[in-house]
């Protein structure tokens, strides 16, 4: 029997707490501005460019696996994603786009969130999401640190 790490305990009585039901489909509750999200990525283009590239290559050597990769800045917002069309059409139906923020009280149990709170890789498999309908999902993030040399 697995033990389900305390963060998700932890995350999921949060996301209780907060009233929270289950059974709903989680839309994330806020966006950057159009402007706003265009200087977001300005600020991390080194970065963006060079993991365009192992995306790219992540990506052709998973085809046909329906994979979504987000890069989000260091508060949760979604910078870019990338994956095939049709899990793209569905990530987009539930709300998620460029832009959006991933948190605990907008959208529950999160890898995103998770990861930044805690500074470590996080995976979220099946019932580790507090809502059911991402239940048959998989999600992983893995946080990336740099310190600015100047």
């Amino acid at each position: 029997m697995n033990k389900v790490p305390f963060y998700i305990l932890e995350s999921k009585q949060y996301c209780s707490s907060k009233g929270m039901n289950t059974n709903d489909i989680p839309f994330p509750k806020l966006c950057l501005m159009k402007d706003v999200h265009i200087q977001r990525v300005s600020e991390y283009q080194e970065f963006l460019t060079v993991s365009r590239h192992f995306i790219k290559k992540l990506l052709f050597f998973m085809k046909n696996t329906p994979t979504l990769v987000v890069i989000s800045d260091d508060k949760g917002y979604v910078l870019e994603m990338y994956g095939d069309q049709t899990i793209q059409s569905m990530v987009h139906s539930l709300g998620i786009q460029e832009g959006v923020l991933f948190d605990e009280s907008g959208v529950g149990t999160n890898s995103i969130s998770l990861a930044l709170k805690h500074k470590e890789p996080i995976q979220l498999i099946g019932t580790d999401h507090y809502h059911d309908c991402l239940h048959s999902t998989t999600c992983m993030t893995v946080p990336f640190y740099f310190e600015d040399l100047e």
